[in-house]
């Protein structure tokens, strides 16, 4: 039985869409801004993972919770972004600011539709365009009353969006690298027995990484295509799209079913965010 591809919540319930979480995570530090604030505010460098397990706790919450688990988990996040500025100059940041989130937002869309077409082959207009809309509250949450939120309403804006972005991006000459670094070095910071499931996967996904990122981030980051790269990134092409299909919804799924009931289970949550 096949899961059914006809609801944007469905689509982002795929999880194999979690493989654009790699590219998400490039893209969010190849700006300037995003890197500074990662590397000045948050543990990436001393535990990349968990920073990875809040992100792709928020997304499934926001999208595929309640509208009140959404607010109350936005409500605690809002909370930590608060104290996150710093920089000066033309680096100056806030990660409250409407620009920054809609980057971040657009790097999450991005990675996870183009794993999903990569697979399920493209959308029809129509439904990339309620998928686009849906992803769209992820940013919307955390914005403040007085920075408003401007996401893109058709695929064809958010892609004249994302392509000036992707040519403009001049990555931090400094912090981005580090952070790219860190990732590439994921396996450090994971419990055992993930650490050897990591070891083992991620010559794949950085191949995956440097083949699916923009050429003109891929060549800041200074990762070149080689032939062991194309053929990596082929194997796991292929098992995405020939493996993945065929496994049961329940197992694809499974992804987002437990990460939200995770988040249900906290006690701050139960309690409003308080």
């Amino acid at each position: 039985m096949d899961f059914p591809q006809d609801k944007p919540s469905n689509i982002i319930r795929e999880g194999v869409c979690l493989l654009g979480g790699v590219v998400a995570v490039l893209m969010q530090v190849a700006h300037p801004k995003l890197a500074l604030a990662a590397s000045e505010h948050s543990n990436f460098h001393e535990d990349v993972w968990a920073r990875i397990d809040s992100t792709v706790t928020y997304v499934y919450v926001a999208l595929l919770g309640t509208a009140e688990e959404g607010e109350i988990l936005a409500k605690s996040v809002k909370a930590r972004h608060r104290s996150v500025t710093g920089g000066e100059k033309e680096l100056s940041y806030a990660a409250s600011h409407a620009d920054l989130l809609l980057w971040v937002n657009a790097t999450v869309y991005s990675g996870m539709i183009n794993v999903h077409e990569r697979v399920f082959g493209t959308m029809d207009t129509d439904m990339a365009d309620r998928v686009l809309q849906k992803f769209g509250r992820l940013g919307a949450l955390l914005t403040v009353d007085e920075d408003p939120w401007e996401w893109p309403d058709s695929r064809e804006k958010f892609t004249d969006y994302w392509h000036k972005m992707c040519t403009s991006l001049a990555i931090h000459p400094t912090e981005s690298k580090k952070l790219q670094a860190t990732f590439f070095n994921i396996q450090k910071h994971v419990p055992w027995p993930s650490k050897i499931l990591f070891v083992v996967a991620m010559p794949f996904l950085r191949a995956f990484a440097t083949m699916s990122l923009p050429d003109q981030i891929r060549k800041q980051y200074d990762l070149k295509p080689t032939r062991s790269t194309r053929a990596l990134d082929s194997v796991v092409g292929f098992l995405m799209r020939k493996v993945y299909p065929h496994l049961p919804f329940r197992l694809r799924q499974w992804p987002s079913e437990y990460m939200l009931g995770r988040a249900r289970s906290r006690k701050s949550f139960q309690q409003g965010g308080n």
